[in-house]
């Protein structure tokens, strides 16, 4: 029996990731698998270093795992523009 994983992910260049999915093709793995693999991994946070390609790349997997949105907590609270309107009236 074959288990679906959750998740997955490839870090790699545009290049290195069409010629990994070229192959898979070529293999016979169907293009409904394929189009579930994540690549590039991670989210856009700007990363430039390998510890920031890490945090990208972690909280792309916690995203999908606990099916969060990836909008920043500050504009999905709106704590403080909430704030302020209470506070001018």
């Amino acid at each position: 029996t074959e288990v679906e994983p959750p998740y997955v992910g490839m870090i790699g260049s545009r290049r290195r990731i069409r010629a990994a999915f070229s192959q898979l093709q070529g293999e016979g793995m169907p293009k409904d698998r394929l189009s579930r693999v994540r690549a590039p991994v991670g989210l856009d946070i700007g990363a430039e270093t390998p510890v920031e390609i890490a945090v990208a790349v972690a909280a792309e997997i916690v995203l999908q795992w606990r099916g969060g949105t990836g909008v920043p907590m500050a504009e999905q609270e709106r704590i403080l523009e909430r704030f302020f309107k209470e506070s001018e009236l």
